[in-house]
């Protein structure tokens, strides 16, 4: 196995900011802290130290103690650091995608990509720095590249080698000759990898040892700084020395290594790392050594490297994280604060504890308590003792109500406080022991019942694990293989006596297998592998039969099945957006509609079974690498994501949700019913479910109905719950509800509204509304009458008071204001009593005007001046009248003169003018002499017609000059025999 291989290309990248709350609708990092390290270096006064390791690039400046994140959003972990041994202050960093250097000219605090650097350069892996710090030497694959002027100018040299596969672990540079320089080489062809050297500054290149003898493989190179003739070479196979520049090598120490270092100050000591966590030191140039690992727990050795200026100091990266030493190995502490670049294999939780515990295989086991944002380890020491090999290697975990098993090498071990305390001894289990456990199962319903999938047979123990035996029904032959991704083995949650699988035989898929007696025995319900399911991710926490898995094809990258693995339907996936397939997914406990699912470079969310989904982190820099999910079974809004090299991180799910109200104008009317519209708005950032609208209304509140769009809704007395599963980000969803207020007083309306998900911003999640109630009638007049009249006539008014509710309009009255230039007459209505003053106004009592009632009044009068004569109506009554635009109305009449009469023509003579006065005598006169003579008929008539001409001649005169009657203000008007005497019309 290739250790350092494995710890590049499992290092994505993350941003390590270490928070001490969970981010609301973000990310946190949590922990544990560690991570893959791949390169150390110290700087010559000792106090700084920098790395290139999963997460990014860091820096210490407590001699790495403490390390701070620099730069992160690389592609791919940064795999090689280095000093300026001219300039402290210049640091190089490498990385594997371009661009591939990165420089800092301000002792490592701010970095710069190297732009000169040829756009061939897409795949670095090594750089090498002169003594003199002019010359630079920087591998990719099997290719070198040079520059003499510290890297403002590069040209190609000639490749160690042309294989494709070529991969350099180390440059080395002699001290003394900028141009010899050794590279420490792996390619697919052992006879083609070994250790290479150049003594013309990379012209051409010489194979000093090969694969294919017994010097193996080479994991890293060191030389002497005070004899540079002197190589180090830490192998497969052990600790080889070269006195001659690598043309002659001997071995010194046969255990297999991956690290080596030179104390700097005394080359006679040196340091050796394996692949197992182990560090062993000689103090006599390699010719004996001492076993210095003490408590370190750096995990796999991938690097070693010395402080100059305090060589009892050192530091120890490896796969698990930095140990550091202050006693040239002796004692060994963590120093890894501010560096959270884990590798996490699974989640596992105990809801009645309140922890979810986090197994990292190279690691240990750890666990956060309570919805915590830091992550604590149990006692991993207990188990390293427990294992067989020199590092921790726990392979499963699996946490129930009261218990935590861990599998281990060489075999199972349980703690029933946590991880405070393990077992004496490790169970080995069926049927031979040879297979690691790589996934255990069980629900909280039944935790006796417990499933353990490895490599090869599939076991199952009904008593809590005290024994085993392997199952029955899977093909012979098959495994249900454990994948980080896709635990392939799975009990339902809701029916323990449910359980699925995955079989496989070699890398072939057996199709899809069930266990309705709680996985001792199996059948397949579904074996064709077109249209199966090939993995399997999570099984419905509610509902036995709906089971998650995915299939083999970009097309199947997500399946869904809601007939226990019969059949398979195939849910959206965005690929192009994804950049892959789900590898993995975990289902809301509380809520199963709401699923979680990762690739490479997406995190999703479904609020509705996996229809349609949005996305809680894209393809953005840096990568993440999901490797497990879980949504934490006591606050399932916040989810737990474990990374292949960034830790854990946590997000809490919380839309903000809004609520506002549409209230009926205040008063309301006293019987009648009201009408609130309740708007709910998602302001996101995520979608919502299970929004609820609650509704409380006062006690006297009659009538409570309530209806919603999309949602359904409850009534119990007086309070209205309106529910809408989704509510979109960005969308809105209304309810409306009705009530009758029967009393009159105060009515107080309130509401909120809640989700599933917690709210960030709760203060605009609640409205009120506040009214007064009271009698309502909306009274109304009309009035219409003669528009035209002259003098003297009669005119009459007709009034009419409407009352259109809602409420009985108490006390009502109607008034009505005759003008000055009328005189009153009679008043006259069928329903109500009115009475009449001097001055012309009238005054009737309508009583209690009902609903839609309306009353006529007449009104009668007679126009006694010329002019414009507007008269108005207007109704009262004792209730709240909130229309006041029609409760009042004026009609108009326009009264004129009294015409002339008509002109009967003829000559004309005679007479004199006589005033107004002398023809009113004349005609007095006239009348006097005829009641007296009492005249025949004929005599009676010529006298008539003879007084009616003279006395019209007169008028006619007279009004030349003055008009009619007496005065300005008396019409005259005399009426004798069929004699009249008016004023004539204009």
């Amino acid at each position: 196995m290739d250790v350092r291989v494995l710890a590049v290309i499992a290092a994505p990248l993350l941003t390590l900011s270490f928070n001490a709350s969970a981010a609301i609708n973000d990310w946190t990092a949590i922990g544990p802290s560690g991570g893959a390290v791949n390169k150390i270096v110290y700087s010559q006064n000792g106090n700084t130290a920098y790395m290139a390791a999963a997460g990014g690039y860091y820096r210490s400046q407590d001699s790495g103690v403490s390390w701070q994140i620099v730069k992160s959003d690389f592609l791919n972990a940064p795999v090689d650091v280095s000093i300026d041994p001219s300039d402290p202050t210049r640091v190089y960093v490498v990385a594997q995608n371009a661009p591939c250097l990165y420089v800092s000219a301000d002792g490592g605090a701010t970095l710069a990509a190297n732009t000169a650097l040829p756009s061939a350069v897409t795949q670095a892996r090594q750089i090498a720095v002169s003594k003199d710090g002019t010359t630079l030497y920087l591998s990719n694959d099997g290719r070198i590249f040079y520059s003499p002027d510290r890297g403002q100018t590069w040209l190609e040299r000639t490749a160690i080698s042309g294989d494709a596969t070529t991969s350099v672990f180390k440059l080395l540079i002699d001290p003394t000759d900028p141009k010899t320089l050794y590279a420490a080489v792996a390619t697919a062809s052992t006879a083609s990898e070994g250790i290479f050297a150049t003594h013309d500054g990379a012209q051409s290149w010489q194979q000093l040892t090969s694969g294919a003898e017994g010097a193996s493989l080479t994991q890293d190179l060191a030389i002497n700084p005070t004899n540079p003739a002197q190589i180090w070479s830490a192998q497969y196979d052990g600790i080889w020395v070269s006195a001659d520049r690598g043309l002659h090598w001997s071995n010194v120490f046969s255990t297999i290594m991956s690290a080596i270092a030179i104390d700097p100050t005394n080359p006679a000591i040196l340091y050796a790392g394996t692949p197992y966590g182990k560090v062993y030191r000689s103090v006599n140039a390699g010719v004996s050594w001492g076993d210095v690992s003490g408590n370190i727990l750096a995990g796999e050795n991938l690097h070693l490297t010395v402080n100059p200026a305090a060589p009892t100091q050192l530091l120890a990266g490896g796969m698990a994280g930095v140990s550091g030493s202050s006693t040239s190995g002796t004692t060994w502490v963590s120093q890894q604060m501010g560096f959270n670049a884990t590798a996490v294999t699974s989640f596992s939780a105990d809801p009645t504890a309140d922890r979810i515990y986090v197994h990292l295989r190279s690691n240990g086991v750890f666990y956060t308590v309570s919805g915590a944002t830091t992550i604590l380890p149990v006692n991993n020491d207990a188990l390293l003792h427990l294992s067989t090999l020199p590092t921790i290697d726990v392979t499963a975990i699996l946490a129930q109500p009261g218990r935590l098993f861990a599998s281990l090498n060489n075999g199972l071990t349980f703690s029933t406080d946590g991880g405070t305390t393990w077992a004496p001894e490790v169970e080995v289990l069926p049927p031979t022991g040879s297979e690691q456990i790589f996934h255990m199962t069980s629900t909280p319903a039944a935790p006796q019942s417990i499933l353990a999938s490895s490599s090869g047979p599939t076991a199952k123990s009904s008593d809590g694990g005290a024994t085993w035996q392997a199952v029955s029904g899977l093909p012979a032959n098959s495994s249900v293989p454990a994948q980080t991704s896709a635990p392939n083995l799975l009990f339902a949650p809701s029916d323990p006596a449910i359980a699925y699988a995955a079989v496989y035989s070699n890398v072939a898929a057996l199709g899809v297998y069930k266990s309705t007696d709680s996985g001792i025995s199996w059948s397949a319900v579904n074996q064709n592998p077109v249209s199966s399911a090939q993995s399997l991710l999570a099984v419905d926490p509610g509902n036995a039969s709906i089971v998650y898995g995915s299939g083999a094809s970009s097309s199947e990258a997500l399946l869904k099945s809601v007939d226990g693995g019969v059949t398979w339907s195939t849910l959206t996936w965005n690929i192009s957006a994804s950049a892959d397939t789900p590898n993995v997914l975990t289902i809301d406990p509380v809520h199963p509609n709401v699923l979680y699912a990762a690739s490479n470079e997406r995190i999703g969310r479904s609020v509705d079974g996996g229809s349609s989904w949005e996305t809680l982190r894209g393809s953005s820099l840096p990568l993440w690498i999901p490797s497990t999910l879980i949504a934490d079974p006591n606050r399932p809004e916040s989810l737990l994501v474990g990374t292949d090299g960034a830790g854990v991180q946590q997000i809490t799910i919380a839309p903000d949700l809004t609520l506002a109200v549409t209230s009926p104008t205040s008063p309301l009317a006293l019987g009648a019913a009201a009408t609130y519209t309740y708007t709910a708005t998602n302001q996101g950032p995520f979608d919502a479910t299970g929004v609820k609208v609650t509704v409380q209304l006062p006690s006297s509140a009659q009538g409570v109905t309530a209806s919603a769009s999309g949602g359904s809704c409850v009534v119990s007395g007086i309070a209205a719950s309106c529910i809408f599963p989704i509510v979109r980000k960005g969308a809105n969803s209304s309810l409306t509800v009705t009530a009758v207020a029967p009393s009159a007083g105060a009515f107080q309306v309130s509401a909120d509204v809640v989700g599933d998900q917690p709210d960030p911003d709760p203060s605009d999640n609640a409205v009120s509304s506040s009214a007064t109630v009271t009698t309502i009638s909306d009274m109304s007049v009309t009035a219409t009458g003669n528009a035209t009249a002259h003098v003297g006539d009669a005119v009459s008014y007709t009034l009419v008071a409407t009352n259109v509710g809602p409420n009985v309009a108490p006390a009502a009255q109607l008034l009505f204001q005759l003008a000055a230039g009328l005189t009153p007459g009679t008043v006259t209505s069928a329903d109500s009593t009115c009475t009449s003053g001097a001055s012309g106004q009238v005054t009737c009592n309508l009583n209690d005007l009902a609903v839609a009632k309306a009353v006529t009044v007449t009104v009668n009068a007679t126009a006694a001046a010329v002019g414009t004569q507007t008269s108005t109506a207007a109704v009262t009554s004792g209730a709240t009248d909130l229309v006041s635009t029609n409760n009042s109305a004026s009609a108009t009449t326009t009264v004129s003169a009294v015409p002339p009469p008509a002109n009967s023509g003829g000559g004309g003579g005679g007479g004199g003018d006589l005033s107004l006065f002398e023809v009113l005598a004349l005609a007095l006169i006239f009348l006097g002499s005829l009641l007296r003579s009492r005249a025949p008929g004929k005599i009676h008539r010529l006298i008539t017609l003879g007084i009616r001409h003279r006395i019209n001649s007169l008028v006619l005169k007279a009004r030349k000059k003055r008009p009619c009657g007496f005065d300005s203000h008396r019409p005259l008007h005399f009426s004798l025999s069929g004699v009249s005497l008016r004023c004539p019309r204009a």
